[in-house]
């Protein structure tokens, strides 16, 4: 569990119970009918994430930082992400697509080179929360036309 961060713990615990079922590079799931009719098509509810990672590990093919989205910022162990991306080059981005018009995005960096997205990230694996001061809720993105988002991260949140 990360030091001083339940909300972080919980984030990669739904990671672990929701992720069996997800596509490893993406997948999104439909808006309700009623709430769709009222924003934008979901073709241009998009999201450009570039996440860099700072910490004393090298990202590459074998060691990838995986990107997790949510739509509830109160993420447990029943939460479903509405899309995995996977960025295998530092500073590298991951374009989202059919997006709900708000979501929360987690981040995992693969120290190890042994992620596969199918369980919890192993003990000690650098993670976080975009946009989370300790002891806060994580921030919403908007998605939208050209949305973009940059993630910066270090080894300072552990699982």
């Amino acid at each position: 569990m990360i030091r001083g961060s339940r909300a972080l713990g919980d984030v990669m615990m739904a990671c672990a119970f929701a992720l069996a079922g997800v596509p490893a590079l993406a997948s999104a799931q439909a808006q309700p009918a009623a709430a769709a009719a009222s924003q934008a098509p979901a073709e241009e509810r998009t999201l450009d994430v570039t996440v860099t990672y700072t910490g004393k590990g090298e990202v590459s093919t074998k060691n990838e930082i995986s990107i997790f989205l949510f739509t509830d910022p109160n993420i447990t162990e029943s939460s479903t992400p509405v899309a995995v991306g996977v960025v295998q080059s530092n500073g590298g981005h991951f374009l989202f697509k059919g997006l709900p018009p708000l979501v929360y995005i987690a981040v995992v960096y693969d120290e190890l080179g042994t992620y596969k997205r199918e369980s919890a990230p192993p003990p000690g694996t650098p993670v976080m929360l975009y946009g989370m001061a300790s002891g806060s809720a994580p921030e919403g993105v908007k998605s939208g036309k050209d949305a973009k988002v940059s993630v910066t991260f270090d080894d300072s949140n552990r699982m």
